[in-house]
């Protein structure tokens, strides 16, 4: 009897390693890509000065188009905008949340969205303040 209960603890024991041997490698695991993920988020900002800001239009269908400039003090989502629209000659309508773009407009199904640093803008473009190596994405979904 004692030793069928050995037996037992033992074969317990293996069972308990293999499965925290498992819980402990998809911890490790998961922690790389967190880490990767992470790293790959902020990979855009390699191609930035000091000074600079991103900016992402992504108009669905794997159409995107960047620009970057330098960031003046004061300087919101909406004046980011202005310079990229005169830059990319492009047009936009905007009455505190993008409207239009390039006569891409907001209809009940598809409307644009806009994010700084992937949390999207809730206050008017024109309230929301850049700084240097800051993303702003706009994105019509």
């Amino acid at each position: 009897m004692l030793t069928f209960i050995k037996l037992v603890k033992i074969k317990m024991m293996k069972v308990f390693n293999k499965k925290s041997l498992l819980v402990f490698t998809l911890l490790i695991i998961g922690l790389v890509l967190a880490v990767y993920l992470q790293q790959k988020a902020n990979s855009y900002q390699k191609i930035l000065s000091d000074k600079e800001a991103l900016l992402v239009l992504n108009y669905g269908q794997g159409k995107q188009r960047w620009f970057k400039g330098e960031v003046i003090n004061g300087m919101t989502v909406l004046g980011a905008l202005k310079a990229a629209s005169e830059a990319g000659n492009f047009n936009f309508s905007a009455d505190g949340h993008l409207s239009a773009l390039e006569d891409i407009s907001n209809n009940g199904k598809k409307q644009w969205h806009c994010y700084i640093n992937n949390k999207e803008i809730t206050q008017g473009l024109d309230k929301t303040i850049i700084n240097p190596k800051d993303k702003i994405s706009c994105e019509y979904k």
